[in-house]
Parts: C-alpha cells; sequence; structure tokens
C-alpha cells in the first residue's frame, strides 16, 4: 500500500458564475436584513413614544385660516355701497430722465 502524496491531488474545478451568484444573494440579504432592522427600530420607537407618528389629530396652533372670498364692491348688486375710486396714481408719480437723450431717442455723447 503506498501512501498518498500530499501535493498531487486536485481539487474540484468550480464553475465561476457560481460564486456571482452567492455574492449577489448575500448582497440581497444583508439588504433585507437592514431594511428590516431599520423597521423594527422605528416600530420601537413608535412604541416607546405612545403610538405611530401619524396618530391622533393636527395640533390646532398649527391650522391654516380659512380663506375668505367675496366680491369686489364695484361687482355688488346694491347689497352694499359701490367704492369708486377716481384717484389716479400715476399723478402723484415723478418721472426723471436719467440719461440724457436726443429727440431721436439716442443717447447724447
Amino acid at each position: 500500500m503506498a501512501y498518498p502524496r500530499y501535493g498531487t491531488r486536485n481539487a474540484p474545478r468550480r464553475n465561476p458564475r457560481r460564486g456571482w451568484f452567492g455574492l449577489a444573494a448575500l448582497i440581497l440579504v444583508i439588504v433585507g436584513l437592514a431594511v428590516l432592522l431599520v423597521s423594527m427600530v422605528g416600530m420601537i420607537g413608535d412604541l416607546m413614544n405612545g403610538g405611530p407618528k401619524d396618530a391622533g389629530e393636527r395640533d390646532p396652533m398649527f391650522a391654516e385660516a380659512p380663506e375668505t372670498v367675496t366680491r369686489p364692491p364695484s361687482l355688488m348688486d346694491g347689497d352694499g355701497p359701490i367704492a369708486e375710486n377716481t384717484d389716479d396714481p400715476s399723478q402723484n408719480w415723478h418721472y426723471e430722465t436719467l440719461t440724457p437723450l436726443t429727440p431721436e431717442g439716442r443717447a447724447a455723447s
């Protein structure tokens, strides 16, 4: 009976694609466990705070005031006085020419 030689034994050849599938499966498992861990931490936090984040009613301090929509006084049908504003605000405007222009509209030099 001869003793086997330890250095000459051939290992079975592995398919190189098998390693990539295992690596992809490992990455998917790690991502799934991370998502599960985050959701469990959120649930534990909700239980410690007394309920889910969206439970209960809104704080009335932050409620928006309802918008009041009315007709302009000029469109009223006689229910109220019609406000007529005849003042022209453009009468008080002051026009100042900052660039001297010629009568043709060109800048004077």
